[in-house]
Formats: C-alpha cells, structure tokens, sequence
C-alpha cells in the first residue's frame, strides 16, 4: 500500500519513521500482516482482509508492505 505520509495514521515507531518523510518514497513496513495491524490499524483493513479471505495464508504467512510518498 502506498499512500501520501499525511494520509496514515500509524503507532510508534511507524508513526516516528513516516514523520520523516522527504522527497523520496520511504518503506515504513514490509512484513507479517499480523505484526502490522497494531501499528497501523486505521490503514489496514484490506489487507487484513485479504489474509483472513486467504484461508491458507492467513495474517502470519501475508506480506504487508505500507510505503511513504510524498509524489
């Protein structure tokens, strides 16, 4: 998912990492999308949604990926 930094709402260390954000795109996460959703509730759903509708992958074997563009 790749969104203007002012359109996520994240937690913690996410949120430090995209106020940050310059000119360049920026990978806030890249992983579980189990592991994402606590920190990025508000931006989530579809790929949680999509992890659950998965039923052979689930939220552990998904990848989630939340990048920062400002373009």
């Amino acid at each position: 998912m790749k969104k203007h930094p002012d359109a996520f709402k994240l937690n913690g260390d996410l949120a430090e990492l995209n106020s940050k954000v310059q000119n360049e795109p920026v990978t806030l996460y890249e992983g579980p999308v189990r592991k994402l959703c606590p920190r990025a509730p508000n931006n989530v759903n579809t790929m949680a949604a999509a992890s659950i509708a998965a039923s052979n992958l689930g939220l552990d074997n998904v990848v989630g990926k939340l990048v920062a563009d400002r373009r």
